[in-house]
């Protein structure tokens, strides 16, 4: 059975994003026991996923979703997903979940770019509120469209106090010229859109602080197969006040378990019912 916020290991909540591609590596292999190992190993409390795919897995009467299967497996709570969408994998208590709404991803496919949960996690009166997302990746206005529907209030009435997810957007400041040239040729040659940094700079527009940024660029900035950084975690200031972060990092023990690594940040916290200093 899932375990009840006041089990939390000591006052440190673990919160990461991984993108599973469609529950396979980059060879195409299963990863499904894979991720779960990777969860297990690096005991994360919540793990915001994108591209989760309805896949199935056993047979007859226990026949469930690979997401079903994982939350399981590690005795987590989930959100559920939509085909091509984003999942949750929680050992808090999931009070709300929501997806909202994006635009056609051609070919007249709807996707689950986004999606909205309130936790019941230790620490704060309130439901810990995030918002996991998968941006597009080919077209920076469709970005921008997407992630104004993330910053807006209207999902629970407040804006989420974590943002993470692939967002598949550049910071500039991850480069230096000469790489970001690199970039720049490889896109052209594969047909996409020139590196555009204009997500992550409305993203701190907003005011939300960039965890891996905040905690000091440790280790290696590439989560992806092109090597460059496109998942995040993202904090609004309220929630660094209370809580405070002291690491973020990716996580290079993941047995290659997708073609994205995963990106995990570590909380500080208060005692259950105790406000954090």
């Amino acid at each position: 059975m899932p375990q009840a916020p006041g089990d939390a290991r000591g006052e440190t909540l673990r919160v990461a994003t991984l993108n599973v591609h469609g529950w396979c590596d980059a060879s195409g292999e299963d990863n499904l026991e894979r991720v779960v190992a990777v969860i297990r190993e690096h005991a994360l409390d919540v793990v915001g996923l994108q591209e989760v795919m309805t896949t199935a897995v056993g047979d007859g009467p226990g026949r469930t979703t690979a997401l079903a299967w994982a939350a399981d497996a590690l005795g987590y709570h989930h959100s559920g997903a939509l085909r091509r969408g984003c999942g949750l994998l929680s050992r808090f208590p999931i009070e709300r979940c929501a997806s909202l709404p994006a635009r056609a991803e051609g070919r007249g496919r709807e996707v689950t770019r986004l999606l909205a949960a309130e936790l019941a996690a230790p620490g704060l009166a309130a439901p810990l509120r995030l918002l996991v997302a998968h941006l597009n990746h080919f077209d920076g206005e469709r970005r921008l469209y997407q992630l104004g529907l993330a910053l807006s209030d209207g999902v629970f009435g407040a804006r989420p106090q974590l943002l993470i997810g692939d967002l598949n957007a550049l910071c500039p400041d991850d480069y230096d010229a000469a790489r970001w040239a690199e970039i720049t040729a490889q896109r052209a040659r594969n047909r996409w859109e020139p590196p555009r940094g204009d997500t992550v700079a409305a993203l701190a527009r907003a005011g939300y602080v960039d965890c891996w940024r905040r905690a000091g660029c440790e280790g290696p900035v590439a989560t992806c197969r092109f090597e460059t950084r496109v998942d995040y975690i993202w904090a609004d200031p309220a929630l660094l006040e209370r809580w405070s972060l002291s690491r973020c990092r990716r996580l290079d023990r993941d047995r290659f378990a997708s073609d994205h690594r995963p990106v995990a940040a570590s909380f500080q916290i208060a005692a259950l019912g105790q406000r954090a200093r």
